[in-house]
């Protein structure tokens, strides 16, 4: 991986420091192919804003009666009819408006339409299509929501474009705060018995926090269960009940730390970011245009999902957790747990040797 080759000489220091466009990105954010700029004074990614198609932006009766020639009350002819062009589509609400034909009809959503004369009026959809032919004006339509659709994906694309070195600053720093989290995360699943690790991971997916010890009942509870019950037919049975109980010990906190790693998402935030970067106006197909337009959400969502994993690790690596780990799976885990010995302070652990296990013993005893 290599390093942006367009550094810039500062005098005040002598030395080469990053232009301002990457000042705020780790290196394992850069891009991978070690051209990230070719001179100090490029944008750091090819494509540029791109340019949205003309639109009225019509939200009311108001805005309508702006057009050029506005007329309602309006008799169609068989020349007007094939004619008559879909400008805009518009919804207006609450109260509806009228059609702008002579049916008069009531409507919140519609288009505007221009006539052969030049004037314009409004139509609701179902008399659009019953006075205009509905094969001409769906098709009309359907050209005019491609436009919407494109102008609006161009419109996040912009809002990407705008907001990606804040993103790379988020990026960079929550890399920096992901580091010692990826560290405790290896370090414990490097230590402790993988059946555990296993454990958490599964019980994270499942959304299964409770920790629980099987028991044998005391007297006091088995004479409460030994009493006589009444069936549905009035007569008297004993009950059959198991001589075990489940005694609740404790709620595991921050499991959301196994499903997912947090630098995993800053590095999917990174491709993401990466694509938009390398990829120049004159090669952006439709399909890419609407893969981008769903980036600037994509990355807001992995940047906080990112955040959310960092507070479920400090809510994981904490003493009251571990306490727990010796009841899971009835108990099973404890020969192992004994060895480990675990620093919270430092967020790592490690293995003791027979000897330290020995005098660690003798401590508690004592």
């Amino acid at each position: 991986m290599g390093y942006p080759r367009a550094y810039l000489y500062e005098k005040a220091t002598g030395h080469f420091v990053p232009p301002p466009e990457v000042l705020y990105m780790h290196p394992l954010l850069w891009h991978r192919t070690g051209s990230a700029i070719s001179s100090p004074h490029e944008r750091y990614q090819d494509l540029d804003k791109l340019e949205l198609s003309p639109t009225i932006g019509i939200f009311s009766l108001l805005d309508l009666e702006k057009q050029p020639g506005f007329r309602q009350g309006i008799q169609l002819s068989d020349d007007l009819k094939k004619t008559a062009k879909v400008v805009e589509a518009y919804r207006i609400g609450p109260d509806p408006i009228h059609c702008g034909l002579t049916c008069n009809r009531p409507h919140n959503r519609g288009y505007l339409i221009s006539l052969i004369d030049g004037s314009h009026t409004n139509v609701g959809i179902d008399c659009g299509q019953a006075h205009f032919g509905a094969s001409d004006f769906e098709g009309q339509v359907k050209a005019l929501k491609e436009v919407e659709r494109s102008n609006y994906q161009k419109s996040q694309i912009n809002k990407l474009l705008d907001d990606i070195p804040n993103f790379r600053k988020q990026a960079h720093d929550l890399w920096h705060k992901a580091g010692p989290v990826n560290n405790a995360l290896h370090n414990f699943r490097e230590l402790y018995p993988p059946s555990l690790v296993e454990d958490l991971r599964n019980r994270s997916t499942r959304r299964q926090s409770s920790v629980h010890v099987t028991k044998r009942k005391g007297e006091k509870e088995k004479s409460s269960v030994d009493e006589l019950a009444i069936d549905s037919q009035g007569q008297s049975r004993q009950r059959s009940e198991s001589e075990f109980v489940q005694e609740y010990v404790g709620e595991l906190r921050g499991l959301a730390t196994f499903t997912q790693k947090p630098r995993t998402c800053l590095k999917l935030v990174q491709e993401m970011m990466e694509h938009v970067e390398q990829t120049s106006s004159h090669s952006l197909s439709p399909a890419l245009l609407a893969k981008f337009a769903k980036f600037h959400e994509n990355i807001t969502k992995k940047l906080s999902e990112t955040i959310s994993l960092l507070e479920q690790s400090e809510l994981f690596f904490n003493e009251k957790n571990f306490q727990l780990f010796k009841f899971m799976a009835e108990g099973q885990y404890l020969p192992d747990l004994e060895r480990i010995e675990w620093n919270f302070d430092q967020n790592s652990g490690r293995k003791l040797s027979f000897g330290q296990l020995k005098r660690k013993r003798q401590r508690l005893a004592g």
